[in-house]
């Protein structure tokens, strides 16, 4: 399972504010394998399928919304996870969670829970908040028709643009993994700033054995794999800088089909894995395409094909 956290749309503004978070994974017992998204009988659990976990554990819901603006909210369903705030380990305290779904599918969360589906080529379509504020298990404080706070309309344009948070998570697809297999625990820990204040100590004479640091010395956009493909394929470039990385995928006319953009991402080597379907989430027919890497002043493209 891959995780990305950023403090984006937090009305917290001071270091300590934040605290270290355990989500608490409940595992799931059963799927209804072939009716998600892909609509493929693996085996194995795929976005948008049918699941179930212990009714016991986790026991929590999440206040769901469709889109940003007023009058988007859904209603308050179970997830398969409880938020807590661990900073004080002799006192925990849970959390309450609200839950953004760009796909709005499963007629508005007609199943009654969070669907893992995602959007064309990959990308997430569920944003999770885990709030600052203790878990109402009434459903009530943010729920506008009881007279709670409206949180999409908080972010939105027309609100203060950010709410009382303390992460916020979306999940992408990791290889060939099952999502949520197995029950377990995710710590988040905050990332403190540096100020004038701290204090370091150096060790002078350590280093690598080799002096490397382990960082790529230069940009770069590797062939992706397998190539020809079919349905999927993996993309790997590496970035020797912190830098805002755009990467585009174009059939032989030169109309983009896919886009992948990421924001101040870390140096190091990356992976993008490709399904073969554009950004509505329709397969693409068998041809050449060619993707396109923009990181900072460099630009590559390289050429794959997709064969049926």
């Amino acid at each position: 399972m891959f995780l990305d956290v950023t403090f984006w749309g937090a009305s917290l503004t001071d270091p300590g504010d934040y605290k270290d978070v355990e989500i608490r994974w409940g595992g799931m017992s059963s799927f209804e394998d072939g009716s998600g998204t892909l609509g493929i009988v693996n085996g194995r659990y795929d976005p948008g399928e049918t699941y179930t976990v212990d009714t016991n554990k986790p026991n929590q819901n999440a206040f769901m919304y469709k889109t940003f603006g007023a009058g988007n909210y859904t209603g308050f369903h179970p997830i398969p996870f409880e938020a807590w705030d661990v900073d004080d380990p002799a006192n925990p305290r849970q959390l309450n969670v609200f839950l953004l779904d760009w796909s709005a599918n499963a007629g508005d969360y007609g199943v009654g829970q969070w669907d893992y589906s995602f959007l064309g080529g990959g990308e997430p379509s569920e944003y999770i908040w885990i709030m600052a504020t203790d878990y109402d298990a009434s459903g009530a404080l943010y729920d506008p028709a009881q007279g709670g706070v409206d949180l999409m309309d908080q972010l939105a344009e027309s609100g203060s643009g950010a709410v009382n948070a303390y992460f916020t998570m979306w999940f992408g697809p990791r290889g060939s993994r099952a999502f949520l297999s197995d029950p377990g625990v995710l710590t988040l820990i905050p990332n403190h700033v540096f100020s004038t204040a701290d204090v370091y100590q150096f060790q002078t004479n350590a280093s690598s054995p080799d002096g490397e640091t382990g960082i790529p010395k230069s940009y770069a956009l590797s062939q992706n794999y397998p190539n020809p493909f079919n349905p999927e394929t993996t993309i790997k470039y590496q970035l020797p800088f912190t830098s805002d990385v755009k990467l585009v995928i174009y059939n032989l006319l030169g109309q983009e089909v896919f886009r992948l953009e990421r924001f101040a991402q870390q140096p190091g080597e990356h992976l993008v894995r490709w399904n073969g379907r554009n950004m509505q989430g329709s397969k693409l027919s068998s041809g050449i395409y060619f993707y396109r890497l923009q990181a900072g002043d460099f630009v590559q493209t390289r050429k794959m094909v997709l064969l049926k």
